[in-house]
Formats: structure tokens, C-alpha cells, sequence
């Protein structure tokens, strides 16, 4: 019975990976947050951001890799729906959209106020030296 329990719950980290992983080749927004992901890890190192920003980038990542994720499979949900033009599918489609647009925007603003002073300081060390 245990061992059946822990078989399940491999499976469904297991499902839960390909479903990443078919979000990833299948979604070209999947592999610019990717990229944007691997970029604000890297600033995190560089700058050295505090345990606290860390917390904050972490989290703000999670919620734009959740939307899309979400985005994605609402847009196939709907696509397996019907394959013609409705109004209300593309509506439903466009409201998915935009909680990623959310997200991206709210996650960009907070690197951006995390960063920014960090490469100010990076350049003007280089201006005056």
C-alpha cells in the first residue's frame, strides 16, 4: 500500500514534468521565459541580490512560469474544443493571454526596481574609474 502510494505520486511528478516539458518545445513564450529565467538567475549571482530580492525573484518566476503553464493548457483545451473561429473561445484565449501579460509585467516592474540601481552603480563604477 505505501509502496503504491509513492508509485503514484513518481507518476504524477513524472506527469507534471512532461506537461513542462511539452509546454517548453511547444510554446516559443515558454523559451523566452526560459531565457529571461537563466538571465535574472545570473543577475541574482552577479549582483549579489539579498536572500530577501532572492525570495521575491524566485517567487515572481514561479508565477510567470504557472500562468504560462496555464495559458497553455487553456489554449489547448479550447483548441481541442473546436478548431473554428468562435468568439467566445477567443476570448477565453485572449483572458488566459493577459494573466501572463500580468504577470510578466508585475515580474519585469520588481526585477527592474531589484536590478536597475545595481547596474547603475555597476556602469558608474567603470565612468569614474
Amino acid at each position: 500500500m505505501i509502496s503504491d502510494f509513492f508509485k503514484s505520486r513518481i507518476a504524477s511528478f513524472a506527469h507534471a514534468l512532461a506537461g513542462i516539458k511539452s509546454c517548453f518545445r511547444s510554446e516559443i513564450n515558454a523559451r523566452i521565459h526560459m531565457v529571461m529565467t537563466i538571465l535574472v538567475v545570473i543577475g541574482g549571482v552577479l549582483f549579489n541580490v539579498s536572500r530577501i530580492e532572492w525570495m521575491l525573484l524566485i517567487i515572481l518566476i514561479g508565477f510567470v512560469w504557472t500562468a504560462e503553464l496555464l495559458n497553455t493548457a487553456i489554449e489547448n483545451i479550447a483548441d481541442l474544443i473546436t478548431n473554428n473561429y468562435d468568439p467566445r473561445i477567443k476570448r477565453i484565449k485572449d483572458m488566459a493571454a493577459g494573466a501572463v501579460l500580468i504577470a510578466a509585467i508585475c515580474s519585469a516592474t520588481i526585477g527592474l526596481l531589484i536590478f536597475i540601481p545595481r547596474i547603475i552603480q555597476f556602469v558608474s563604477r567603470f565612468i569614474l574609474h
